[in-house]
């Protein structure tokens, strides 16, 4: 009978037991290569499919020449274009938002850290004043 009649009619009945010399793990071992093996060998044969085909969607052809190290140098250092990385937000600043523009150690605002996307934002005094996160206060 099922578990669920067993619970609800509140007779009390021993559980079936394995036959002799057969365990769990060997019902399970005879489960996985008798009855299942047929259906784990075409998963297995589908998910290489489908690995196979990521693999081909992932590989792309890039457009254009192959650009070496020596272009991409040039690119780097070429007039106008300032090598090192670009300034994140509320560098020398009291603010890490990225509404608020970071400032250079003279004060003034870094350009290259302003977003097209995201409006400036100017902090209030109350903002802007230290929070005291340095250690004690004496």
């Amino acid at each position: 009978s099922s578990g669920l009649a067993r619970a609800v009619s509140g007779l009390v009945v021993a559980e079936p037991t394995a036959p002799a010399g057969q365990g769990n793990v060997e019902r399970i071992a005879e489960a996985l290569f008798s009855t299942y093996l047929f259906p784990f060998e075409i998963v297995s044969g589908v998910l290489t499919v489908a690995a196979v085909g990521a693999l081909m969607f992932a590989h792309v052809a890039k457009k254009g020449p192959h650009r070496g190290q020596k272009e991409h140098s040039r690119e780097r250092f070429a007039p106008g274009n300032y090598p090192g990385p670009k300034p994140g937000p509320g560098v020398f600043a009291t603010s890490d938002s990225t509404a608020t523009p970071a400032l250079r150690p003279d004060g003034s605002i870094e350009p290259a850290s302003l977003s097209e996307y995201v409006p400036p934002r100017q902090l209030t005094p109350a903002e802007a004043a230290p929070k005291h996160t340095e250690g004690r206060e004496s």
